[in-house]
């Protein structure tokens, strides 16, 4: 065999152990519907959790409530017996910053609760623990989050101050998010139910985002390596594409257990 043939074996062999090695980034995100429908999104985000020693690290940072105004734990979509670590709440932060890197170490998934948005990634940028919360996803630790929690996983997100009545760039509101999805990506909730299609086609319009989910209030989806998209039950979820002409988009309506490539565009049954 000559060197060439050799150094390509090599090559070959490296290559295939790199992707035997590769750790899959996963999220899983809901609409922001009640525990009882988000079953599908739970049942996922513990199975891929279970895959890992460790706690679930509960974030309520979205929240206006401070601690001992908080709902309780059976407010919250999680079996009794799933591992809990309730992360201090945005007020405590400042004091307890230590603590929660602790607890986001040890932790097998990180979940958002919902709320204000806004509020999650301020507490984010005045802790400085943006890169914290990217390096513990990219470590293949399964992050979730609904409503506000699922908002925020954009790298452009909406504030929720936006006008709504119209189509155009300049008006949905739009902000940084915590940014575990990739550019041009950005996911809305509460969708249909609050009639938020303008707003998504809005941003979409613009230069910060090429392609949109509209994740409805009993909607989920789970996402693998930021772009495998999978429909969780019981409902529908719309993605908006934007194409190279202006004003042309292309919008999928995407059934329960079917998939969508956030890179293609490319719409299929469940892998």
């Amino acid at each position: 065999m000559g060197l060439g043939a050799r150094l390509l074996s090599v090559f070959l062999a490296l290559s295939s152990i790199n992707s035997a090695n590769a750790i899959e980034t996963r999220l899983v995100l809901a609409g922001g519907a009640s525990a009882e429908a988000n079953q599908a999104a739970v049942k996922v985000l513990l199975r891929w959790m279970g895959e890992k020693p460790g706690h679930l690290l509960r974030i309520r940072w979205a929240s206006e409530k401070s601690a001992d105004q908080l709902p309780s734990e059976s407010s919250y979509p999680f079996p009794g017996d799933t591992p809990i670590k309730e992360a201090p709440t945005r007020f405590e932060m400042p004091m307890k910053r230590t603590q929660f890197l602790n607890d986001l170490k040890g932790a097998a998934a990180v979940y958002f609760g919902g709320g204000d948005q806004k509020f999650i990634l301020n507490t984010v940028s005045e802790n400085d623990l943006r890169q914290a919360l990217l390096e513990k996803y990219r470590q293949g630790i399964v992050f979730g989050g609904t409503s506000a929690g699922t908002a925020i996983m954009s790298a452009t997100m909406f504030t929720g101050e936006g006008v709504e009545t119209g189509i155009g760039a300049e008006k949905p509101g739009l902000t940084v998010g915590l940014g575990l999805l990739e550019k041009g990506i950005i996911v809305d909730q509460h969708f249909l139910v609050r009639k938020r299609f303008n707003r998504l086609i809005s941003a979409v319009s613009g230069n910060l985002a090429t392609v949109g989910l509209g994740i409805d209030e009993d909607g989920a989806v789970s996402i693998v390596n930021g772009r495998s998209v999978t429909v969780l039950p019981p409902e529908k979820v719309v993605a908006v594409r934007k194409q190279a002409s202006p004003g042309r988009f292309t919008v999928d309506v995407m059934e329960p257990g079917e998939s969508y490539d956030l890179q293609t565009g490319e719409k299929g049954a469940k892998p």
